[in-house]
């Protein structure tokens, strides 16, 4: 068996640029810096949510560990490394590796009983779960909204988190990826003593039809 050339593979990525499935595929296999991989994982997250969307009338009334399983497994679907409720600081909901292991992404899940609640799992997210260190110094907050307008529950959840004390030089900024259903916040880890960030992610999950 040959290896492919480099020639081979830029003929290929080329080829693949065309179709954004495979482009998607090229980038994961060739994440080889911490930006790289949050890139291509931040853009499958995106579209993961949107098939849970599509799927609401299942995830209405899930439980979080319901919904989070499925986003695992469709993230092992895409070849990440991927767990469900590992022990890291404790038990996370999410957890993706990259290709280089120092590469750690972790993730926590809430329903949403009101900003106070998803305080509480920002907080669990920062200072428990992730040691905020290079490369393992991002993260993630899903709110699964089974409520209705979702938009403006997660307006809600981001103007109480830019009002909270609880984390050191916090910085809530928009996301150019999704405007209107993901913002990002920075703060001061108190670990590591470095920016930690986290991407808030809304999941719009009310279904009941009239018909």
């Amino acid at each position: 068996m040959h290896d492919i050339s480099d020639d081979s593979f830029a003929a290929f990525k080329r080829l693949a640029a065309a179709d954004p499935q495979t482009n998607l595929m090229v980038r994961r296999m060739t994440a080889d810096t911490v930006d790289k991989f949050l890139d291509v994982l931040n853009e499958d997250l995106d579209q993961l949510i949107q098939s849970i969307q599509e799927r609401k009338q299942i995830y209405c009334d899930a439980e979080e560990d319901v919904i989070s399983m499925a986003i695992v497994d469709l993230l092992k679907q895409r070849q990440y490394y991927a767990e469900h409720d590992p022990k890291i600081g404790g038990h996370v909901d999410i957890l993706v590796r990259g290709r280089d292991p120092k590469f750690l992404w972790l993730g926590e899940a809430k329903r949403d009983y009101g900003p106070k609640w998803l305080e509480e799992g920002m907080e669990q997210l920062s200072n428990r779960y992730a040691d905020g260190s290079a490369g393992r110094d991002y993260g993630g907050m899903l709110v699964y909204i089974q409520g209705m307008k979702a938009a403006q529950i997660f307006k809600n959840w981001r103007e109480a988190l830019a009002a909270s004390t609880q984390f050191e030089d916090l910085q809530v900024t928009d996301c150019t990826r999704n405007m209107h259903a993901a913002f990002n916040s920075t703060h001061t880890h108190n670990t590591s003593g470095l920016p930690y960030h986290v991407r808030h992610m809304a999941v719009g999950l009310y279904h009941k039809p009239t018909k």
